[in-house]
């Protein structure tokens, strides 16, 4: 994903990590404006919240910074970060304004789950980090998740095999944006926890609400037919 994408083609942060847990939530969220509340997505609205409202941190060989606006043209994201940390390195990082030495950003994307499934996350994590390598003119090889269901880091290395599965994720989704396509439902492991479970209907096996509807009356002629 060589060439830059023009800002109207942007899409926000969070894409990636709906894309990459269903393509099909990805599309009702951010192609039908579609969405729903649940105890899931409330507790982590409520994780995210307590982060940006946290004080900003500043030691003598770290310093912390939250809601950083981020932004990527060879992606085509942006969005705002959990918590930036930087890291105090004079040999790799860049100066930054009245701050002492050089500094390499360290991005920590907070999460309510568990590490079951963290790729979808990764990816998030490794596009933020795309975005400050763009905005500080430098390459990060690291970042971490925040899992908050367990207080632990899961610390995740920016190697070139997840940057890959991120530029494509990325292509895929724009593509998908760009072209309005909702996905058909498929039935999953994570549907019961989704938040859009009922707009979805993923127990429909995968066809339309109208294909569903049409269905269910042609059974029920079909019923009468029977019957007399």
């Amino acid at each position: 994903m060589s060439a830059t994408i023009e800002e109207d083609r942007f899409f926000p942060l969070s894409a990636i990590s709906h894309y990459s847990f269903c393509p099909r939530r990805c599309a009702l969220i951010h192609n039908e404006q579609t969405w729903n509340e649940n105890f899931f997505t409330a507790s982590g609205r409520e994780l995210h919240l307590a982060v940006e409202n946290g004080a900003s941190e500043s030691r003598k060989e770290r310093k912390i910074a939250r809601s950083i606006r981020l932004v990527s043209r060879e992606l085509g994201v942006n969005g705002i970060s959990d918590v930036v940390e930087f890291l105090r390195d004079d040999e790799r990082g860049v100066p930054i304004l009245r701050w002492h030495g050089k500094w390499v950003p360290y991005p920590v994307e907070y999460k309510r789950g568990t590490a079951k499934n963290e790729e979808p996350y990764r990816r998030q994590l490794c596009a933020q980090a795309i975005c400050l390598e763009e905005m500080f003119g430098l390459v990060i090889s690291e970042g971490a998740l925040y899992l908050g269901s367990t207080r632990h880091r899961l610390v995740v290395h920016i190697d070139e095999p997840l940057r890959v599965a991120t530029r494509e994720t990325c292509k895929k989704i724009q593509q998908l944006l760009l072209h309005e396509i909702t996905p058909q439902a498929e039935f999953g492991p994570y549907c019961s926890k989704c938040s859009l479970i009922d707009e979805c209907m993923p127990h429909l096996g995968g066809v339309s609400a109208r294909q569903w509807i049409g269905r269910q009356i042609h059974e029920a002629e079909a019923e009468m037919i029977k019957n007399k």
